[in-house]
């Protein structure tokens, strides 16, 4: 089988071709791959899962995400960076409505933060795991320096109780 050769600017017509197709079809595609994923629902969580058993030490580990934002620091700096300048306004307004909304939490969190940086309350370990990389969690906002530290991963799981249960 002979395998055709193009030329770059045969090429390049060929992305811009298959780029507005795309462009063109986009609700077809997602129709598409719906119903891929509902038909081979149960295929595809088992390659997922052997994935994930597969390369386990370096699916999302603590250690796994250190080294990779690392690495990449100054990317998701410039991209940072460039999303503020583009977006100021709406983040602004954005942020401005949050804190009204949360005007406890923010203050919460804020006095924590303060807390901590002057000594006066100290960053503990996780409750659950002890992991040294814990979070505090407020049982009441009105009660800014009453809190208890979690993980990241123990703090989701801990809201996401709680929503449940509300």
């Amino acid at each position: 089988m002979n395998k055709r050769k193009y030329t770059d600017k045969q090429k390049e017509n060929i992305a811009i071709y298959q780029k507005n197709w795309r462009k063109n079809h986009k609700e077809e595609i997602i129709r598409y791959k719906k119903n891929y994923y509902i038909e081979n629902k149960q295929m595809i969580n088992e390659k997922n899962q052997k994935y994930r058993e597969d390369h386990k030490l370096e699916y999302k580990t603590q250690e796994y995400f250190r080294t990779y934002h690392e690495e990449n620091k100054n990317h998701r700096n410039e991209t940072s960076k460039k999303n503020y300048i583009k977006n100021k306004d709406k983040i602004s307004e954005y942020s401005r409505n949050y804190y009204l909304k949360n005007k406890e939490k923010c203050n919460s969190i804020k006095a924590v933060s303060r807390a901590v940086k002057s000594g006066k309350l100290i960053r503990e370990s996780c409750i659950v795991c002890g992991s040294s990389f814990a979070q505090a969690h407020h049982w009441d906002y009105s009660k800014p320096l009453d809190v208890i530290w979690l993980c990241i991963s123990h703090h989701r799981q801990h809201h996401a109780n709680l929503d449940r249960k509300n």
